[in-house]
């Protein structure tokens, strides 16, 4: 059973504008979240699409990940679906190494769906964030999981990370556009 955060954030702008906004991480990553992010960039050429591949680094409660994601699913001003391809965590409680053979070891993935839902008569976007992370391994997961929830990076962090990660959007959207 893999750990599952949800979270919405409702924006005053179209979809195709806020959906730009995610194609454009490369110039946005940082804006998004200033405390915690630290580096993005494409690994694949623009345009992005299906396959596209990213890496970004985030720094949250003092564990720094360095992450490789793919595109899974792209809908234009709809959805966009990442799957990890690469994990590395960086603990302030426990050695590189062994976060290394952690995650390798017990097949640590993370999955992340953003949906994009507009109301043009009201002009705003909703941005459904799905995410799961963690072992998909049957019996041993369920016991990964939580030793990751309790001893390296409790939902609630990553909870409100994402939130937080909402409302720097929602702020650089408002100094773009507004």
């Amino acid at each position: 059973m893999m750990r599952e955060i949800t979270h919405t954030t409702t924006l005053p702008f179209s979809a195709h504008t806020v959906f730009d906004w995610f194609k454009n991480l490369d110039e946005n990553y940082i804006k998004w979240h200033p405390v915690a992010h630290q580096n993005f960039e494409w690994l694949s050429q623009k345009p992005i699409g299906e396959g596209s591949l990213f890496y970004f680094v985030e720094n949250i409660k003092g564990h720094q990940h360095k992450i490789t994601m793919r595109i899974t699913e792209y809908r234009e001003d709809a959805k966009l679906s990442f799957d990890s391809v690469r994990i590395q965590v960086y603990s302030r409680f426990l050695p590189t190494w062994l976060m290394s053979l952690f995650i390798s070891l017990f097949k640590i993935k993370l999955h992340i769906t953003h949906k994009f839902e507009s109301n043009p008569s009201e002009f705003v976007t909703t941005i459904s964030t799905y995410q799961t992370m963690g072992s998909y391994m049957p019996v041993c997961g369920t016991l990964v999981d939580w030793v990751i929830e309790s001893f390296i990076f409790p939902s609630q962090d990553y909870q409100d990370h994402v939130a937080e990660e909402g409302e720097y959007m929602k702020q650089d959207l408002e100094s773009k556009y507004r």
